[in-house]
This record gives C-alpha cells, sequence and structure tokens, in this order.
C-alpha cells in the first residue's frame, strides 16, 4: 500500500504557527508558572519562532511596506 503525503495548507500552516506563538507568548509573559530559568529559554525560543515567522512573510512584509509607502508618497 502506497504511503499518502500528508499536506497541510498554508493557511492551516500559519493558524497553527500563529497559535503556537500566542501560546509561547502568554507562557513567557508569567514566569511565575515556568521559573525564571525556563521563562529565559522560552523567551529566545520565542524569539526564534517569530523570526521564523517574519522570514516565512518576507514578501508579503515588503509587499505591504511598498504599498504603504507609494500611498503616502502619492498624499
Amino acid at each position: 500500500m502506497a504511503k499518502k503525503k500528508m499536506f497541510v495548507s498554508p493557511s492551516k500552516r500559519n493558524l497553527l504557527w500563529d497559535a503556537l506563538l500566542l501560546a509561547g507568548s502568554l507562557l513567557v509573559l508569567s514566569p511565575h508558572l515556568t521559573g525564571m530559568a525556563m521563562h529565559e529559554w522560552l523567551s529566545a525560543g520565542l524569539g526564534l519562532a517569530i523570526l521564523i515567522h517574519l522570514l516565512w512573510h518576507w514578501e508579503w512584509i515588503v509587499a505591504v511596506l511598498r504599498r504603504l509607502v507609494s500611498h503616502l508618497a502619492a498624499s
């Protein structure tokens, strides 16, 4: 029997990633739940996750900024 390749749509992947970022943010903002050492490691991991998120959406960020600057220049 051939294995089916699992495919997750970009929208579902982004939603899952955003939910994980939200959960990570809530944990980082509550150091009394995790302790100071885990709080620091979670903060570093959250920073890396945010960087990955920005890199995944870099083309969109550039397009939005270009459109914003062109509208500001036209005003």
